[in-house]
C-alpha cells in the first residue's frame, strides 16, 4: 500500500483524542504533517480547531485559521477573527484585523 494511501486511511480512523494530538503538533516541527492530516480529516476536525483558536499558544493559530477555510467549513470564522485580533493586540499592532 502506498504511503499516501496509508496516511489517508489512518486519518479517517482517528478518534477525537488523536485529532487533539494533531492540533498540538501544529506548534512543533511536525506542524506540516499534522496540518495535512487535519485537512484530510475535514469537517470532523473543525470543532477542535476552533478550540485551538482560543489557545494562548498563538503558534497554532495560523493553521487553525487556515484549515477550516481550506476545507470549506465556515464555522471557525468568528473565532478566527477573535484570534487574529488577540494576536495583533499581543504584538502591539493597531487597526482592524480583517
Amino acid at each position: 500500500m502506498s504511503p499516501l494511501l496509508l496516511l489517508f486511511v489512518g486519518v479517517f480512523a482517528r478518534q477525537p483524542a488523536d485529532v487533539a494530538a494533531l492540533i498540538a503538533k501544529l506548534s512543533t516541527v511536525d506542524a506540516a504533517k499534522a496540518a495535512i492530516e487535519l485537512r484530510l480529516l475535514g469537517a470532523p476536525a473543525v470543532p477542535l480547531l476552533i478550540d485551538a483558536l482560543r489557545d494562548p499558544n498563538v503558534e497554532v493559530h495560523p493553521s487553525a485559521v487556515e484549515i477550516p477555510g481550506e476545507i470549506g467549513d465556515s464555522r471557525a470564522t468568528g473565532t478566527a477573527k477573535g484570534a487574529v485580533r488577540r494576536t495583533r493586540e499581543q504584538n502591539g499592532e493597531e487597526g482592524s484585523p480583517l
